[in-house]
């Protein structure tokens, strides 16, 4: 039973890696050859990896006094977190750079690509371009996880409406979360 637990917690965790509609917040994505190199990603397998950047991407997600528990990213996984992440697979010294490497990504801010960059310019006869209509973009992400005395439980959705038009871009969030304690 632990074991299928675990099981959905990967491939909840490996979803919403996936379905992740911006690339650019991906951690390991973001790094360059050397940081990847000096954080010991090389070591870790494509599922390892998607697991690292969903737990990135929760942990980046959680409130400041929740991070708060641990002074680093991975003294604040569990043991199968930290486990399924292939953590254990690096050095200390990898270790202790991936854990600055990822506190440096949590600090910046989400890189949010300017409406005004797509939108059409005026052609040097005088006649404009036909601005773009409008487009809604959204993702959804479920997880279900659980260990030894709980079970967790937790959905969202994001949209995004974008008017080039009107200069404009609305984004709408929610997300619920519930654990249990047996």
């Amino acid at each position: 039973m632990n074991s299928i637990v675990l099981g959905l917690l990967g491939v909840a965790l490996a979803a919403t890696a996936w379905g992740q509609s911006d690339p650019s917040r991906r951690f390991s994505q973001s790094l360059s050859v050397e940081s990847r190199t000096s954080a010991g990603l090389p070591h870790l397998d494509s599922d390892e990896v998607a697991i690292l950047d969903a737990l990135v991407r929760r942990d980046s997600a959680a409130p400041d006094a929740q991070r708060a528990t641990a002074a680093t990213f991975s003294q604040r996984l569990s043991a199968d977190e930290y486990r399924h992440a292939g953590l254990g697979h690096l050095t200390a010294g990898q270790l202790v750079n991936l854990d600055a490497l990822i506190a440096m990504h949590e600090s910046a801010p989400a890189a949010t690509p300017r409406l005004t960059d797509s939108l059409p310019r005026a052609s040097t006869s005088g006649v404009s371009e036909k601005l773009p209509a409008r487009e809604l973009h959204g993702a959804v992400f479920l997880e279900v996880g659980g260990g030894r005395g709980f079970s967790e439980r937790a959905g969202g959705i994001a949209l995004r409406l974008e008017d080039p038009a009107r200069h404009m871009a609305i984004s709408v969030g929610y997300t619920e979360r519930h654990v249990d304690c047996h």
